[in-house]
């Protein structure tokens, strides 16, 4: 079975979300998702995991509704390099 390539960030940091998502990801790869759908997930989560951290938020009793809403706000508003704001899938995909 080919082996699932986790960004650094997964190995590196320890936060009790990060372990949740760890085994989110074991459970993925037990039921026969692709290996590019669990590191397409890996990365859309690692950028919600980022954010949270950097708002000390590293629990997952403390993600609340209302924290949710300031993060889809947040990625309304985020740009890419070329300047452009993230397509709504995109969005979709990174809440």
């Amino acid at each position: 079975m080919e082996e699932i390539k986790l960004n650094r960030y997964y190995s590196q940091c320890s936060t009790e979300l990060v372990q949740y998502a760890r085994r989110y990801f074991d459970w993925m790869k037990a039921t026969n998702y692709s290996i590019h759908t669990v590191e397409s997930r890996a990365q859309d989560l690692k950028d919600f995991l980022l954010w949270a951290e950097e708002r000390s938020i590293t629990r997952p009793q403390e993600v609340t509704a209302p924290m949710l809403e300031v993060y889809r706000k947040y990625l309304q508003n985020w740009r890419k390099s070329d300047g452009n704001r993230l397509n709504i899938k995109t969005q979709h995909l990174r809440l």
